[in-house]
């Protein structure tokens, strides 16, 4: 059968390497399934290879791509035939950016009816991320303040339907006023335009000055320096 590839064959920036190709999908391999793809997201995880910050461990040429969700449409040997039709996330399997993507049928996660595509294909990456830092690396309780930034991204709006799980009290961090009302209404406590105001005081006055329990930076460079400082340790410091 015939498939659509997106490739990179050199390093740089995605306009200018990618490339839009036909070609023969592969058969699955035994212990593989094959899983045609129906909706892929673009991360920005997916354009770091691209541009080549791991060229140590990225064999070109590449095909981008770490999220997605298909139907399984052939079983290689060993594989039991009821896999076929099901709607799953190829875990570990080649880049998601082809319409058909060969992976081992012991890493596909069977995707419920009630999860759309546009849901599902965005499931592997941030919420699990999310979850993972705010339930074992954070361990945070009910009441905690967490400050996160790049609060209209993906990842910043999970956190907010996270923080009614897990009871902590969200600061989210936008530069664009116009995240605020779905924010608060995912779940985040306050919403903080850096345009308009100043993130260390706002924290330190909701906080009665001690600080919040952790911030979750997106960024990088100053305003990562500043989650710091709005934090219990950084306002010791």
């Amino acid at each position: 059968m015939r498939s659509t590839t997106v490739r990179f064959y050199r390093f740089g920036e995605p306009q200018q390497v990618l490339s839009v190709e036909q070609n023969q999908a592969s058969l699955p391999c035994p212990g593989e399934v094959l899983v045609r793809m129906t909706a892929t997201p673009i991360n920005p995880s997916d354009l770091i290879p691209i541009r080549g910050a791991y060229r140590h461990r990225t064999s070109l040429p590449g095909i981008p791509g770490y999220e997605g969700v298909g139907v399984v449409e052939e079983v290689g040997q060993g594989v039991s035939p009821s896999f076929i039709g099901k709607r799953v996330l190829p875990l570990r399997g080649e880049g998601t950016w082809q319409e058909y993507v060969r992976t081992s049928a012991e890493l596909v996660v069977p995707v419920p009816a009630a999860i759309d595509d546009d849901s599902a294909c965005q499931l592997y990456i941030n919420p699990i991320t999310a979850w993972l830092i705010c339930a074992e690396e954070l361990r945070l309780k009910p009441d905690d303040v967490l400050v996160v930034n790049a609060g209209g991204s993906a990842i910043g709006r999970i956190f907010a339907q996270l923080s009614k799980v897990f009871g902590y009290q969200l600061i989210s961090v936008v530069r664009n006023p116009r995240y605020t009302q779905e924010l608060l209404a995912l779940g985040a406590w306050k919403v903080v335009d850096t345009t308009v105001d100043s993130l260390h005081e706002i924290v330190l006055d909701l906080t009665h000055g001690k600080g919040a329990r952790a911030a979750i930076d997106s960024i990088g460079g100053m305003d990562g320096t500043e989650l710091i400082r709005c934090t219990e340790r950084g306002v010791r410091c």
